[in-house]
């Protein structure tokens, strides 16, 4: 057993995988109730972004698709009116529970399927062998974004396409006026949930067992011993590079520009897209009408600084 702190195991990428793998095998079978902000939010450009594919004759040829941090299948799921049963789909996770749950969850379907656990710092697939690449909200779990972006540029085949979304954008933090209203929001929001359970009688008594489960692994499976670890500090290990992780807001993310030029050359790659969206983070813009409003004014205003980006770029064909 191994007795460390918090702060030792942010400094630790190996730590930072490790625990990483434990909670989201702790947290499969929750993990679509655990993320609305994905399931419910994402959808729609989603499913907008493949129809666009789509009519651009994608689909028409033979592919094969990898989606990184595959999770319960969200992506494969949007993917699939499109899928033919000549096609290949590969799940890739850090988790090994949730690709037995994707084992089970598409065993009746036609196309091949490989399941490959990786802490993204490897791909087990080819050279330039990937048609689309997937990777949606993944990065800011990583303390080492360079490995997984280097792997990308391997794996996919000139022609190929990369999509990356739902990853925390640096420039919100960077906005003055964005950041101080998130804090204004997170306030009132705080707030009104204490009153509400003050005065609720039905005070909840239950105990985390989700965080008492992961403790558990970490201590058993991993042998470490972290002793000022609280569920806060445990989202600080976990969403690494999340401004939110841990509560409050700090400077954290990533530039999405910058992280095109230095991983998506223009001399390699094509952009297709580059997107900012929600301007409250995890706050839907639709939660008051005078929050969608302000959104509104906030998209022309400042149509780089939302809190969430998508980036979309395609491989040149001449492109080794």
């Amino acid at each position: 057993m191994i007795t460390v702190r918090v702060k030792d195991v942010l400094q630790n990428p190996a730590y930072i995988k490790h625990i990483n793998a434990v909670y989201h095998d702790v947290e499969c079978l929750m993990y679509d109730n655990n993320h609305p902000e994905i399931f419910v939010q994402e959808n729609e450009s989603w499913v907008h972004l493949l129809q666009g594919l789509h009519k651009n004759g994608f689909f028409s040829n033979k592919i094969e698709l990898l989606d990184i941090g595959t999770g319960t299948g969200f992506v494969i799921d949007r993917f699939l009116p499109f899928i033919k049963k000549e096609d290949t789909i590969n799940f890739l996770d850090i988790s090994n529970k949730m690709l037995d749950l994707c084992k089970i969850k598409y065993s009746k379907e036609q196309f091949s399927t490989n399941y490959l656990q990786s802490d993204c710092s490897t791909i087990d697939v080819p050279s330039a062998s990937i048609d689309i690449a997937t990777i949606n909200s993944v990065l800011h779990h990583l303390p080492n974004t360079h490995e997984l972006l280097t792997e990308l540029h391997r794996v996919v085949k000139p022609g190929g396409y990369i999509i990356i979304k739902h990853e925390p954008n640096l420039n919100f933090y960077s906005n003055i006026l964005l950041r101080t209203l998130y804090k204004k929001l997170i306030f009132l929001r705080t707030s009104r949930n204490k009153i509400k359970h003050f005065f609720s009688s039905k005070q909840s008594t239950v105990p985390d067992h989700f965080y008492d489960q992961v403790v558990y692994k970490i201590t058993n499976e991993l042998k470490l011993d972290i002793v000022d670890l609280t569920p806060q500090k445990l989202s600080s290990i976990v969403d690494i590079q999340s401004p939110t992780a841990g509560g409050g807001l700090q400077r954290r993310g990533f530039d999405p520009l910058q992280l095109v030029n230095s991983y998506f050359m223009p001399t390699d790659y094509k952009l297709v897209s580059l997107s900012t969206y929600n301007y409250y983070a995890k706050i839907s813009e639709t939660s008051s009408t005078l929050l969608y409003y302000l959104a509104k004014f906030f998209r022309k205003q400042f149509p780089n600084d939302a809190y969430f980006f998508d980036v979309m770029v395609q491989k040149h064909e001449n492109c080794n």
